[in-house]
């Protein structure tokens, strides 16, 4: 009877380092196309959010006939304030934030009704964009259909009630004036 043996061939460490070396460059190619999808999706869920945002108020003024802020005699930007944001928020989400009654305190959702869903981690870091940034809304609270604002060093009018954009995976700039939400940011308008 015939006795083969199959000799048993190892890997070399020149082989090895050749498959290690493809799988890094591989990983290499791969990496900024991952990131480049999470920063689409992020971007992606900015918009959803601030979209949630304008239909939220939306649909409180349809239910109060006003706006959920104190009454105003101009547009209101909602972002510089942080009080005034996070207010604004803990009305239309019937949540509050940061240890404030905002809740208890309005009397302009005297009906408790639960306009924005707020994310599961809203109470350690409030409404925040995926950047972890506060957004900017902008609310025509003189009722005249329109918002003036200034983007980019321009004056630029938006026709509307409500506007709200995100500063984008940059984060806050360090220049506002220099700083154009359509071009650089995640707005709720396009």
């Amino acid at each position: 009877m015939l006795n083969i043996r199959k000799e048993k061939k190892n890997f070399t460490v020149i082989e090895l380092l050749i498959v290690i070396g493809i799988i890094a460059l591989l990983s290499a190619l791969l990496f900024p196309a991952i990131t480049l999808v999470r920063q689409h999706a992020y971007a992606l869920k900015a918009k959803s959010m601030a979209q949630s945002i304008c239909k939220a108020v939306d649909q409180f003024e349809l239910d109060y006939g006003q706006m959920p802020i104190d009454a105003a005699t101009s547009d209101k930007e909602l972002y510089s304030n942080q009080n005034d944001y996070d207010q604004f928020i803990a009305i239309l989400a019937q949540q509050d934030y940061g240890g404030h009654s905002y809740v208890d305190k309005s009397d302009l959702n005297p009906r408790k009704i639960t306009y924005l869903n707020v994310p599961s981690n809203y109470d350690k870091e409030g409404y925040v964009d995926p950047w972890g940034n506060r957004f900017v809304i902008l609310l025509d609270a003189d009722y005249d259909g329109k918002v003036k604002v200034k983007f980019n060093g321009t004056d630029k009018t938006l026709y509307g009630r409500v506007f709200v954009y995100s500063f984008g995976k940059d984060g806050v700039p360090a220049d506002l004036k220099k700083f154009d939400p359509e071009k650089d940011g995640v707005v709720s308008w396009k």
